[in-house]
């Protein structure tokens, strides 16, 4: 469970960065600039690496498991012990994403087909038509009427519910903001933030930002409809009807309506609207730049996060294992540890020592299947020892002990000690690329 933990800090530490930038930049910039914030929690969220840096935040961040665990000679119980606390947390975990994603597609379905009993706008017929030709749309949109509140679904085949109540004018200005969520794609970027929502469940900043987001793409969406619809008053005058009526969250879906608070801030800002000026849209692109610069990037001794406890072999536990095949251990001083992340089979060959080794068939050798730990996150120990069957040979061998199954995964026959920290330098950059 190390690696989610530590994502979630990565990811918590970014969105609240972002709600901070957010705060600044409201009012002073455009709804776009703050809206292009939200993609760096998108990226660390999603994104399986980042590349390392000096400027990264998460320097000063400890990684979920510190090194020194690695030294420690743990009892298997313990080890055990932790494994079964791990998987409990795992199932935990993983049954609360599994019913927050059931609920949200299952609350969709269900609006989805009530949407479909409804009888469809035939009358306004002439009013879609203008509305597409405004936004540059020659999409099939389907209209419904009925609901308390104009709300759209659908990413492919876009359904628009539009209540009764409403004069042609309004019912206008409600197609063009409801087309440019269709227009603009938000809908994907919806059910993103709801499939992250989902998976942090448990994440109260994560939940924070996703309704951050939703009132952000709301304020978005009322720029570009404006750029269409030449009356500003009577569109606030729209959003103050909708503010009045009841609005129900539906997963998957927009609505012009989220909330009497909110709908108050967004006239006010249509109100006091203005060109953001240079000075204001230099600043932007620099904090965008920095908090990419910093939240993006991993610190340099956190590019390979350590591995959870189950799936280490502890020092002392490992010279047993060497004892028990005829080694043993030439120079304490010789033994390395380090981490890295096993994402697939390693090939290396080496012209200058004549090293090379296929970890796939290495592992096999000692009797189990590398491919069972791909994608995770491994210890490694680098030992300097000697065959006790050939006492007389002067030959060294390197162990490069990988956590799995109390089995050491390479084994690299050496001519001297000499090659022992050429190879082993060897082996670092390799695998760190």
């Amino acid at each position: 469970m190390s690696w989610l933990v530590q994502n979630t800090v990565y990811l918590t530490v970014t969105a609240l960065l972002v709600i901070l930038a957010r705060r600044i930049m409201r009012g002073k910039t455009s709804a776009r600039s703050i809206c292009i914030l939200w993609v760096l929690p998108l990226l660390r969220f999603f994104l399986p690496a980042f590349p390392s840096s000096k400027l990264s935040l998460f320097h000063h961040i400890p990684a979920a498991d510190t090194p020194e665990i690695l030294m420690e000679v743990i009892p298997l119980s313990s080890v055990s012990a932790e494994l079964s606390a791990g998987k409990w947390l795992f199932f935990l975990w993983a049954a609360g994403v599994s019913i927050l994603l059931l609920y949200f597609t299952v609350v969709y379905l269900s609006f989805r087909r009530g949407l479909s009993c409804l009888p469809d706008a035939e009358a306004i017929e002439e009013t879609i038509c203008t509305a597409k030709q405004a936004l540059c749309l020659d999409t099939c949109i389907r209209v419904k009427t009925g609901g308390k509140t104009p709300m759209m679904a659908g990413l492919i085949h876009p359904v628009i519910l539009l209540p009764d109540g409403y004069s042609k004018t309004e019912q206008y200005h409600i197609l063009v903001h409801e087309l440019c969520h269709y227009k603009y794609k938000d809908m994907i970027f919806l059910w993103i933030s709801l499939v992250i929502a989902a998976f942090q469940w448990f994440n109260p900043v994560i939940w924070l930002s996703c309704f951050l987001f939703r009132r952000d793409l709301e304020t978005l969406c009322d720029e570009r409809a404006l750029r269409v619809i030449e009356d500003r008053k009577a569109y606030c005058m729209l959003l103050l009807k909708t503010a009045l009526r009841k609005n129900n969250f539906v997963a998957g879906t927009t609505g012009l309506q989220n909330g009497k608070k909110e709908v108050d801030v967004r006239i006010r800002r249509i109100a006091a609207w203005k060109r953001t000026s240079k000075g204001w849209m230099i600043f932007s692109v620099v904090l965008l730049i920095t908090l990419g610069a910093v939240c993006l990037t991993n610190g340099q001794s956190q590019n390979f996060p350590m591995t959870p406890t189950a799936f280490q072999i502890l020092p002392g536990e490992l010279e047993n294992s060497l004892e028990k095949a005829g080694y043993r251990l030439v120079n304490e001083e010789t033994v390395r540890s380090w981490h890295y992340r096993l994402n697939g089979n390693v090939h290396y060959q080496d012209s200058e020592t004549g090293v090379s080794y296929d970890a796939e068939k290495l592992a096999a050798k000692y009797g189990y299947d590398l491919k069972n730990y791909y994608g995770q996150t491994i210890a490694a120990y680098l030992y300097d020892v000697e065959n006790e069957k050939e006492p007389l040979s002067s030959a060294k061998e390197i162990f490069l002990s990988a956590v799995a199954e109390n089995g050491e995964v390479f084994t690299l026959k050496l001519a001297s000690d000499s090659q022992k920290e050429y190879v082993a330098g060897k082996i670092d950059a390799f695998l760190a690329r």
